[in-house]
């Protein structure tokens, strides 16, 4: 059975035990349209619907209640067998898996550096990828620990560290004649990473412009931020991006407060506790010993 199936039939189960479409997307760390999306799609594959929605939220048709019994036996040996996988991978090669996004650029390479320094025999890999994706993957077992927005689902333990805020990114030349946020973004064209790369900054983006009744519309012109930062540098445009993009700024590249800016948001460490991995284990502990930020925080 392929990993769509396997996400599909979880999406399945968790729907049926929480019998609310909101519940079990934040349980499962998706959108209620994703969710949606994932049911219907299992419909058609076995050719029945499962659920009845109405006032009362998702009910069990019939046929969804026949197939209830065996799915959660199913998902349930599937999770054993994952944290079997994983327990012998990690026994095997010291494995740590790590994902990170815009607003941990810097801070993610810097504690893995500090990490192997302590560790070097155990091998890191570090990806860019969205929050949600991240979720996604720590309770798919197939990432040990994600540099992400917070908070997230029950079924994942995180550790606070920073707090961000947005900034307006202009050239250097472009402050010089005007530094006035709003006008710029009224009269600069607004860039963006591409929203299928950062969609939680981009949520953040356009509720600072309802917020603010700023009607512009961001354009996506990168598919990461150092490409955006370089177009901003060439007096391309502007863009709102987390202040944590201080730490790598090209030279000709300026940040401005946002006035009165509303957004503001948590970024963390998170984990999923089912899944063994001495690996992480000590990267968590390090971060216990050395970070100082408010301490753990667990579902």
């Amino acid at each position: 059975m392929s990993e769509m199936d396997i996400k599909l039939i979880r999406a399945f189960i968790t729907l049926a035990d929480k019998g609310n479409y909101r519940a079990a997307a934040a349980d499962l760390c998706l959108t209620q349209p994703a969710l949606t999306k994932q049911i219907q799609m299992l419909e058609r594959k076995i050719g029945v619907n499962l659920f009845v929605r109405g006032r009362h939220g998702a009910q069990l048709t019939e046929e969804g209640k026949q197939l209830y019994p065996a799915s959660s036996t199913f998902l349930k040996q599937h999770n054993d067998f994952m944290k079997y996988i994983s327990n012998i991978g990690h026994a095997a090669s010291q494995k740590l898996s790590l994902g990170f996004g815009i607003s941990s650029y810097q801070l993610a390479p810097e504690l893995v550096n500090a990490f192997s320094k302590v560790h070097p025999a155990i091998d890191i890999s570090l990806k860019d990828l969205p929050s949600t994706l991240q979720c996604q993957m720590l309770l798919d077992g197939e990432l040990d620990i994600g540099f992400l927005r917070l908070p997230v689902c029950e079924d994942l333990h995180s550790r606070l560290l920073i707090t961000e805020t947005l900034m307006l990114a202009v050239s250097k030349n472009l402050q010089r004649s005007d530094s006035d946020v709003f006008k710029l973004l009224s009269s600069q064209k607004l860039l963006q990473v591409s929203p299928s790369k950062a969609p939680c900054l981009s949520g953040l983006v356009n509720s600072f412009l309802i917020a603010h009744k700023i009607k512009t519309k961001a354009h996506a012109v990168a598919e990461d931020i150092h490409t955006l930062l370089a177009l901003i540098a060439a007096n391309n445009g502007v863009a709102l991006l987390p202040s944590a993009v201080s730490h790598f700024l090209p030279a000709n590249v300026s940040l401005l407060a946002c006035p009165a800016s509303p957004e503001e948001w948590q970024i963390g460490v998170a984990w999923n506790p089912q899944f063994s991995s001495p690996s992480r284990d000590l990267f968590l502990k390090m971060l216990d010993e050395n970070f100082r930020t408010p301490a753990l925080l667990a579902p």
